[in-house]
């Protein structure tokens, strides 16, 4: 969790190299882990990685699936954001229209 919340914490005060070590450390640890795979993701997607970014998010989805709606709307939160940064506007309003369904 402290690994979790250090890279999340780097990503928000844009300290990018220490995000993504941080984040790659993460998934190394726990490469089947949805929150390991978001934050990898959002890293990815500031660094202007899109492709690699929405692989990491579209993973993390699939692995909420037994999760629950709140890890579901993380990940599908995070893959929309990184959509519309790369310019995939259609995927970026599908992830918030099925955002809406899970949470009217």
């Amino acid at each position: 969790l402290a690994l979790l919340v250090a890279a999340g914490q780097a990503l928000h005060l844009g300290r990018l190299e220490e995000a993504a070590r941080l984040a790659d450390r993460l998934h190394e640890l726990h490469p089947d882990d949805w929150t390991s795979l978001t934050i990898r993701g959002c890293v990815r997607s500031v660094e202007g990685r899109a492709d690699a970014a929405l692989a990491d998010l579209d993973r993390a989805l699939e692995l909420t699936r037994d999760q629950g709606d709140e890890a579901r709307l993380g990940a599908l939160s995070a893959r929309s954001r990184a959509a519309r940064h790369a310019g995939r506007l259609r995927q970026a309003l599908e992830d918030a229209e099925e955002m809406l369904r899970l949470a009217p």
